[in-house]
This record gives C-alpha cells, sequence and structure tokens, in this order.
C-alpha cells in the first residue's frame, strides 16, 4: 500500500472519530434519553466515556500504518491486519500509562522520500498531541473512576439506620440534607445520586458543601442505586430533581421495582417533589403496596405551613369586627393557594373575609378556570354559604405607579403576601408598599414576602430589614430554603396523624376503619381535604369557637354555629378544588351534590359537620 494514502487514511479516521466523539458526548448531554415503561431505559455510557473510547481507537488509527507496513512488511492477508491492529492496541495501552514510543512514529516518517513532508509533519505534530493528551485523560479517568468507587464503598459499608437519598444535588436537597444531618443523630446517612463534577463554580460548591457535611456524592442514577437492607433501617427517598417528569418516572420505577419484596414495608418511603396535575392521578393510580408515598407540592405546602401558623388571624379574637383583609400581590402557584386557603379557613363566625388580587395577567380567568364555582359565588350573601369577597383588579405592572395607586385606594388591609416568583421582585416591591403606607397615611399591615435565599432570611430573621436610621420595614420572609426544606414541613407526620383521626371518625366498625385508612394513605385527595380540616380545627379552637354541652339550649346553638361554619368551610374547600354542584358524586366531573345550603342538608348529613 501506497504510504501517503495509508498516512492520509489513518489520519482521517482518526480525526472523525475525535469529531464524532464530541457530537455524540454533546447530543447526549442535551438530551438524556427519556423513560420508556416502567423500568425505564438506562444510559449505558456517559459523554466522557464515550470521548474516552473514540480517542482510544483514534490513537490505534495512528499506529496501524506503522505495524501494518513497516513491521510486518513480509506478511500478507488477514493475520497481517490482526497482527498490526493488536500491535497497535498494545501501543496504545503502554502509551496510556507513560511508557509509550514515539521513536516507532518519528522513524517511519523519517524517509521523506516515502511519505509527502507536509503530510509527514502533520502526521507527527497530530500523533505528538495524541501522545500529550491520552496520560492526561487516563489520570482523569482514573481520579473520577476511583473516587466514585470510594463514594459507593463508603455507601456499602457503613451501618444503616436511617437512610435518606436525595435524587439530584441542587440547593433543595442541599437544604433538606442539612436539616437531616444537622440534629446531630447517629446513623444517619444522606446520599446524593446522580452526581457529576463538571466545569460550573455552582456545582463545585454545592459537591463542597454536600461532602463536607458528611454526605456521600454518587453518579448512578437514583434508579440504578440499590438501597441498603437492613431489619432496622429506614429508608427516606426524595425525588427533588428540577424535571417533575422525571422526578415521576423515578417514582413510578422504584415503587414498582420494591413492591412485593423484602423492602415492601413502611420503613421505605418516596417523596416526589412536583406540582402538576398529571404527578397526581400517576401516583393514586400505581399499587403502593405497604410503602410510604407522597408527592410535595411546593406551592400547596407553602401556603399550608403558612396556614398552620395562623399569622394573618392573629388578634382577631379581640378585635370588636373580625375582619381579614388580605392583599395577594402575584398570583402564580403560591398566590392561588393563598387565595383558596383563606377564603376556606376565613368561614368563621362573624368574620368578614375580602382579597384583593394584584398581577400582571387575568388572575380571574386563571381561578375561574380551575375553581368556577369558587367565582360564581363570590361577594353573595346565600343563607347559611360561604361568604367571601375577591376583588380582582386590572392586570398591571407592579413596577409602575399605577400599581401603588391602585393598592393604596384599597385601605385597612390585614396582610400582604407579595409572591411574584423572584426573590429581588418580592423584596422590592414590599419595600414599596410599605413605603406606601407610610406616605399616604395609611395603617401598615403585616408583609409577608416569599424570599427562597437563605442568607437574605436569616439576616432579617436576625436583626429585621432596616433602613439607614435603623426604622425596620416591618416586612417578614417566608419560604426560605433553609426553614421550608426541612423534614418537619417535607413530612408533615403530627399533622398528617391528625388527618388521619378526622378522615376516620365517621367508621364505626374496625374494618371500616382499615378501609379507610388505607384510602388515606393511598390517595392524595383525603390527605389533603383531612389536613385542611385538621388546620381548621385547631384555629377555630384557638381562637375559641369550641363545642359546648347539648344539654342547654344555648350549647345546642353554639354547636348547630359550628356545624353551619363547618359546612360552609367544607363547601368553600372543595369549590376551590374544582368541584361544582351535580346530583351525583363524580370524582372526574367534579361535580358533588352536596354543595348546598346548610338548611337544605339531610339532617344525617348535618352532623357529619361535628368534628
Amino acid at each position: 500500500m501506497n504510504l501517503n494514502i495509508a498516512c492520509s487514511i489513518a489520519l482521517g479516521i482518526s480525526l472523525l472519530l475525535i469529531i464524532l466523539s464530541i457530537v455524540l458526548g454533546t447530543l447526549l448531554h442535551r438530551s438524556e434519553l427519556k423513560s420508556t415503561g416502567l423500568e425505564g431505559r438506562r444510559r449505558i455510557l456517559t459523554s466522557f466515556q464515550i470521548f474516552l473510547l473514540c480517542f482510544f481507537f483514534a490513537a490505534v488509527s495512528i499506529f496501524f500504518p506503522v505495524y501494518y507496513i513497516d513491521y510486518l512488511a513480509a506478511e500478507t492477508g488477514f493475520l497481517r491486519i490482526v497482527k498490526a491492529f493488536l500491535l497497535s492496541v498494545q501501543n496504545v495501552l503502554r502509551l496510556i500509562t507513560l511508557n509509550g514510543e514515539f521513536n516507532n512514529i518519528r522513524d517511519f516518517l523519517a524517509d521523506f522520500s516515502r511519505v509527502n513532508a507536509v503530510l509527514g509533519e502533520c502526521y507527527s505534530i497530530y500523533a505528538a498531541i495524541i501522545f500529550l493528551a491520552a496520560p492526561l485523560l487516563t489520570a482523569g479517568f482514573v481520579l473520577s473512576f476511583f473516587r466514585n468507587t470510594s463514594a459507593m464503598l463508603r455507601y456499602s459499608l457503613r451501618p444503616c439506620r436511617e437512610l435518606y437519598v436525595m435524587s439530584e444535588l441542587n440547593e433543595r436537597s442541599l437544604a433538606l440534607a442539612k436539616n437531616i444531618l444537622g440534629e446531630g443523630k447517629r446513623g444517619r446517612i444522606v446520599i446524593f445520586a446522580d452526581v457529576f463534577e463538571d466545569n460550573e463554580e455552582r456545582n463545585y460548591e454545592l459537591v463542597f458543601m454536600a461532602r463536607r457535611m458528611g454526605a456521600i456524592c454518587v453518579k448512578k442514577d437514583v434508579t440504578d442505586l440499590g438501597l441498603k437492607y437492613a431489619r432496622r433501617c429506614r429508608r427516606k427517598v426524595y425525588l427533588i430533581g428540577a424535571n417533575e417528569d422525571e422526578n415521576i418516572g423515578q417514582a413510578l420505577k422504584l415503587i414498582h421495582r420494591h413492591r412485593g419484596t423484602k423492602y415492601d414495608s413502611n420503613d421505605l418511603e418516596f417523596y416526589i417533589f412536583s406540582q402538576t396535575a398529571e404527578s397526581e392521578v400517576l401516583l393514586d393510580s400505581v399499587d403502593n403496596g405497604n410503602m410510604r408515598v407522597r408527592r410535595i407540592n411546593e406551592s400547596n405546602r407553602l401556603a399550608l405551613s403558612e396556614m398552620q401558623a395562623h399569622p394573618i388571624f392573629g388578634g382577631i379574637e379581640g378585635q370588636k369586627e373580625k375582619r381579614v383583609r388580605v392583599a395577594l400581590v402575584g398570583f402564580g402557584g403560591y398566590g392561588m393557594q393563598f387565595l383558596k386557603m383563606i377564603c376556606c379557613l376565613g368561614q368563621m363566625p362573624g368574620w368578614d373575609v375580602e382579597l384583593h388580587v394584584f398581577d400582571m395577567e387575568n388572575a380571574e380567568g386563571r381561578l375561574k378556570a380551575v375553581a368556577p364555582e369558587l367565582i360564581s359565588l363570590n361577594g353573595k350573601q346565600i343563607v347559611g354559604e360561604a361568604e367571601y369577597k375577591i376583588v380582582f383588579h386590572d392586570p398591571v405592572d407592579v413596577r409602575s405607579s399605577e400599581f401603588i395607586e391602585e393598592f393604596v385606594s384599597a385601605d385597612d388591609y390585614t396582610g400582604v403576601y407579595v409572591a411574584l416568583g423572584e426573590d429581588e421582585l418580592n423584596i422590592e416591591t414590599a419595600m414599596r408598599l410599605m413605603s406606601a403606607f407610610r406616605r399616604t397615611g395609611h395603617s401598615a399591615a403585616p408583609i409577608y414576602a416569599v424570599v427562597y435565599d437563605p442568607t437574605k432570611a436569616e439576616i432579617v430573621s436576625g436583626s429585621g430589614l432596616k433602613n439607614m436610621e435603623g426604622e425596620e420595614y416591618g416586612i417578614v420572609f417566608i419560604g426560605a430554603l433553609h426553614r421550608f426544606y426541612c423534614l418537619e414541613n417535607i413530612e408533615q407526620r403530627e399533622q398528617e396523624e391528625k388527618a388521619a383521626i378526622l378522615h376516620m371518625q365517621w367508621a364505626e366498625t374496625e374494618a371500616e376503619k382499615k378501609e379507610a385508612r388505607k384510602k388515606f394513605e393511598q390517595y392524595e385527595y383525603y390527605r389533603r381535604s383531612s389536613m385542611m380540616q385538621a388546620i381548621y380545627r385547631d384555629l377555630r379552637t384557638k381562637l375559641g369557637y369550641v363545642r359546648e354541652s347539648d344539654e342547654t339550649p344555648e350549647g345546642r346553638a353554639n354547636n348547630d354555629t359550628l356545624r353551619l361554619y363547618e359546612h360552609r368551610r367544607w363547601n368553600t374547600y372543595m369549590r376551590a378544588e374544582g368541584y361544582v354542584y351535580g346530583e351525583e358524586k363524580d370524582h372526574i366531573a367534579k361535580t358533588h351534590p352536596l354543595l348546598i345550603s346548610f338548611n337544605d342538608l339531610p339532617e344525617e348529613e348535618k352532623k357529619k359537620d361535628d368534628f
């Protein structure tokens, strides 16, 4: 074979392999393989592994002409090709261990009577680059391999009492892990799955902080990571990635894989972070076995924790006019959840509930799409029905002067929630609102701004948000990562148990109680409904609205009033969930025959409004 042709072909193949590896690696990095079915498709090679494989054969291509033309010139046939290939592989293996021989290539290209001078120079330079790059790539691969192997050994060998698995390393999972490990309990293992160290500074910081707190970081996907098994080991898996669809896919695979196995017990728990309606239906549809499965709707959970603290209802019991007048600035996920819960919890004897909604888009239209009957009864006074007033202000930019003018036109707010989706904008808007209160002489209402940044929230919680004169703005930050992402708030065990008791209160036999508990554990609908009832009951008790003896006329009247308002609360809650009146109960159509006035209820149904 002509030496110029052989060198040209070898150089072309080698360059093509390098380019191919870069293209494939980029495509793989940009579009992860999607799950298909419960078992899903697993990624066979990473981008880096594909590059190493192509680089290896690119180096083999460079050595092949040397052995085929010079060293095996006396041989012929297919055996000559095989020997040349094996010798090339052998020399590449020597190369990656810093024992490669460049002399072979130099001597091969030394005679310019055999090879074109320009081609020989290009070939020589390219081979030198391969010689230099090979050991560096090998060192990186070995270090990466041993680091991941070391992490897996730590995970496999450490005794397990409580295992906490995070499907991804991000700010949310790191905050949760810090809470888990910060309690000083021994035997707890936190492991972050799917951790790849890249060149992004933020990612390095997250990995550094995770390892500093004693967590284990591995490259394996959470679906490929075996869960340690021990009889007394509690395992909790938090599917907390940024891609909610991936969280659901991982959850379904893991539940399917562990159902009916030795892991299938209440010692194995799954917490899936997703706010989509699809995720609720999918998780309700799958058989959980004996495992605890919970979907974490972050907007709902933040509003729920805020309502449990009852900040906007504080002090109302001492007022002559029990008025709740709340402004919601921003009507995204958080704003909508705040509105639904305030309307629901505000169904108390003698209370006047009014909400003002400010947003850049058509807030009323969006609420009507998900809760039509909540809108149709807005502002109406019907005997025995829920009463509330929602004022939807015209779409307006919160940065404009028109917004401030519109905001202060409605006076006497008892509380303001600012949830515009960005920390900076929430803080800036809250400050402008407080300035407007002071400037116009209106009474300043408490302002609650959703702020994720734990540093900002920590500073404000310590000394308050102040100006240059030391005057406090009176703004409370809610939703900070380090407060929201904690075991108590994510798991809500105590509150769930109260809700379960309320859910089962009408079950009489043991079989009925068992069936009620099973439904409570399986379906989010029952948990969410009973949780709201439990929060309402706690608030009602705190405000002094309690049952009295039925033996006196006054006691009976008081208890009848409490039943009336509990039914009003239930009506509001169901309408906020999207239900409307219908002659038949249909959870797909979202119709319910009891969405009527308390006065129109059958007597046996009125009794169910007791706690």
